[in-house]
């Protein structure tokens, strides 16, 4: 299937295209239950694709799209929602059941590619793939970068290597970017590790005083509207400049993926480290609990871990991944004295059915509580917050039986 996306990917890429990529959320797939008519896009988005829409009320232009692997061919209509107090764009008409709007499908990585005969004109049609397994995410993440839960990217696959995307949160954007005027030169000289950019994250917005949960949330945003703005001043004059050979443009191209991919794979283990110091939680992190597995977090600590003496009920461990609609199950194998697996997550809801599988398989959700309105309502109720688990595991892991 990894050649199969290749080709299609290879098939759409042209002056004529145009991707958009993003991960379904629960409102998008169905498993809320909600009354809403599709699959959310931006509208700075939409008004990208379709000119056109940017004038009237309720605007709205139909394209015939292909449902891939398939083919299958099905008349889609975009909409700008913006009569009285509703203001938002979606892509609509799926006419539920169908492969891509299911409920199981929450969480997963799903890439637009538009078509159209010039950058002023709207486009005509497009082609759709909805990734079925962690493969194929990595094949079109290694094209465009990594996709975040609520976040999206525009993405002009021109030439043969990814430009930037412009990303688009689908929450309150915080202003972090910097200038290039205000960028430590050393950053342009050598690219800042993600320690760094977080230290700069917490220096710009300390609060401390705000609740866990609404910390993560606030920071994590920022590093990324502060990555991206680094990543623009370190990384356009070296594009402008150009390049001596093909292979040399393909290899910088691969650098700027992998660093995207190396920081979306610690960021949030990094900003919860450092509230779980400001909290004054005893833990350890990245530490070797048996073999060669090695959890996130544990509490209170890997000697207390390596300690047949110590109660079992008195441990925790915690694993921080950004999307968990199929990495959950690489929690389970971690920190084998600990039945109970915690897991936080930013993804923006899942179905029923996945959540009754990952909590028949010991899985413990921890979601930040300004998410928990994106799950079906019958699994808020059981969803865990950072200022819960904070406080819980504080009192259960701070005595030794």
């Amino acid at each position: 299937m990894q050649n199969i996306i290749g080709k299609w990917l290879d098939s759409v890429s042209g002056n004529d295209w145009t991707w958009y990529a993003k991960r379904l959320s629960a409102n998008d797939s169905g498993a809320t239950k909600s009354h809403q008519a599709g699959i959310y896009i931006p509208k700075p988005v939409l008004w990208t694709i379709f000119p056109s829409m940017k004038l009237g009320t309720n605007p709205d232009i139909w394209f015939q799209a292909e449902i891939m692997p398939h083919g299958a061919q099905r008349n889609l209509r975009a909409i700008w929602y913006n009569e009285k107090s509703r203001n938002e764009s979606r892509i609509t008409q799926w006419n539920r059941p169908n492969r891509i709007l299911e409920p199981d499908q929450t969480g997963g990585l799903i890439l637009f590619a538009f078509h159209s005969n010039s950058a002023v004109s709207d486009a005509s049609s497009a082609s759709i793939w909805l990734c079925q397994t962690e493969d194929e995410e990595i094949v079109v993440e290694n094209r465009i970068g990594v996709i975040e839960p609520g976040e999206g990217a525009i993405h002009y696959p021109a030439g043969i290597a990814p430009v930037e995307p412009i990303a688009f949160p689908s929450g309150d954007q915080i202003g972090c970017s910097l200038a290039d005027s205000e960028i430590p030169a050393e950053w342009l000289a050598n690219f800042p590790s993600g320690q760094a950019l977080i230290d700069r994250a917490l220096a710009m917005l300390p609060g401390c005083a705000e609740r866990a949960d609404d910390r993560l949330l606030m920071r994590r945003e920022c590093e990324t509207s502060l990555f991206y703005s680094v990543e623009r001043a370190f990384v356009l004059p070296k594009v402008k400049a150009g390049f001596s050979s093909v292979d040399t443009f393909v290899d910088f191209a691969n650098s700027v993926t992998n660093r995207r991919k190396s920081r979306a794979g610690r960021s949030l283990e990094l900003h919860l480290k450092e509230i779980f110091q400001e909290e004054c939680l005893s833990f350890d992190h990245g530490k070797t609990s048996e073999g060669k597995k090695r959890p996130d977090f544990l509490f209170p600590s890997v000697e207390a871990y390596s300690d047949d003496s110590w109660s079992e009920d008195k441990l925790r461990m915690l694993a921080s991944k950004t999307t968990c609609k199929d990495r959950w199950r690489q929690v389970l194998n971690e920190a084998d004295r600990i039945p109970l697996k915690h897991l936080v997550t930013l993804q923006q809801g899942v179905s029923e059915n996945q959540y009754n599988e990952m909590k028949s398989a010991g899985v413990i959700l921890v979601v930040p509580q300004k998410l928990h309105k994106r799950y079906p309502e019958g699994i808020r109720p059981q969803l865990v917050s950072l200022e819960h688990f904070i406080r819980e595991t504080k009192y259960i892991c701070g005595h030794r039986n």
